[in-house]
């Protein structure tokens, strides 16, 4: 018998759960299972199994790379099935922990079970041959004669001809293209309009065959899409070579997660800024012109900013300092009396 023919302990993998969650990520939450069964480390009332990624990829999964094995674990993190932490006695080692969270795993049992019933539901209902419609004046006598009949035929041969009509009856649904569907997503948010060609499509394939899920792909679309669409500097790099590289693709997905995990804050002017916080433009002029106006000539205030700005002033005794010095520190002022001003405006 070949060597390569289970020999050694395989590897074990819950088919269902790496429809719902991924293989790759099945795989790693299953290994961690097992070694946390039976971890004698036990901190905060949780059993913990720790490794570096080198010697996941060492002991474990020799066949991926540590890359594909980081994004494993991080896609796990954020779906909330791990719990991460570090116990390490030296500071210096960031070795993480990991603790699988049983209950996240029974709420997506839950969920499959729900969805796989209410399946079987419809499909018994499709199946029923009662007679219900109103005008069946004799329903019992008709679904006897139809039993009837069933019983005195003979069974069909098992023939294409058969098999080829079954499946008018009972269709078998295709796996979604997910590439494609990143591809439209892309468009989608963009606006552009892209099409499903060999180039285009070969970086979006080639990310999903490292072990990217889609959900990651379209979440790196929209981090850059929300940072380079409206920077003329950058939306000709807002293309499918460039946010799908193999080079850059890893970064960019660490920065998008990062980008997420803050509630997916819009970028103006080249900075992000979070959904509902005030975002101003200082006029250069108004603000010097206001400077020599209000604290040189001590000027009256024309507009809100500049009541607030002269307060401001008058607070900090910049009328008494020297010119130099009381620019730097109106330009200042000015900018806190004009988000204040806006902040008014908007309560």
């Amino acid at each position: 018998m070949s060597r390569f023919l289970i020999n050694e302990p395989p590897l074990l993998v819950s088919k269902t759960l790496s429809c719902i969650i991924g293989l790759n990520e099945a795989l790693v939450l299953q290994q961690i299972h097992y070694y946390q069964e039976i971890s004698k480390n036990i901190y905060d009332q949780k059993r913990w199994v720790y490794n570096s990624v080198a010697n996941w990829k060492k002991e474990h999964f020799p066949f991926w790379s540590e890359a594909t094995i980081k994004r494993a674990l991080n896609s796990l993190e954020s779906k909330g099935l791990l719990f991460s932490a570090n116990y390490n006695k030296d500071p210096r080692d960031q070795t993480k922990w990991y603790s699988v969270d049983y209950d996240v795993v029974s709420k997506l049992e839950s969920e499959y079970m729900t969805n796989a019933f209410g399946q079987n539901d419809q499909m018994e209902s499709s199946k029923m041959t009662q007679c219900n419609e109103s005008d069946c004046t004799n329903a019992l006598a008709h679904n006897d004669k139809m039993h009837g009949s069933n019983m005195t035929q003979p069974l069909p041969k098992t023939t294409t001809e058969i098999t080829t009509e079954n499946k008018t009856h009972c269709q078998v649904h295709a796996e979604p293209d997910h590439a494609l569907c990143v591809l439209n997503h892309f468009n989608e948010i963009t606006g552009f309009n892209y099409q499903n060609k060999k180039t285009t499509m070969g970086y979006i394939n080639d990310r999903l065959a490292e072990g990217y899920t889609a959900s990651q792909l379209n979440q790196v679309a929209d981090y850059l899409t929300a940072k380079w669409l409206k920077d003329k500097d950058m939306v000709q790099s807002l293309r499918p070579m460039t946010v799908f590289s193999e080079e850059k693709f890893e970064g960019y997905l660490q920065c998008s997660a990062k980008w997420h995990e803050e509630g997916r804050p819009v970028c103006i002017n080249k900075k992000w800024v979070k959904r509902g916080e005030i975002v101003v433009d200082i006029d250069v002029n108004a603000r010097d012109e206001a400077f020599v106006r209000i604290v040189s000539s001590r000027g009256t205030p024309q507009n809100r900013i500049e009541e607030i700005a002269s307060e401001l002033a008058g607070r900090r005794g910049i009328r008494t300092a020297k010119e130099f010095q009381a620019r730097q520190t109106w330009i200042s002022i000015w900018k806190q009396a004009t988000e204040q001003a806006a902040q008014e405006a908007t309560a």
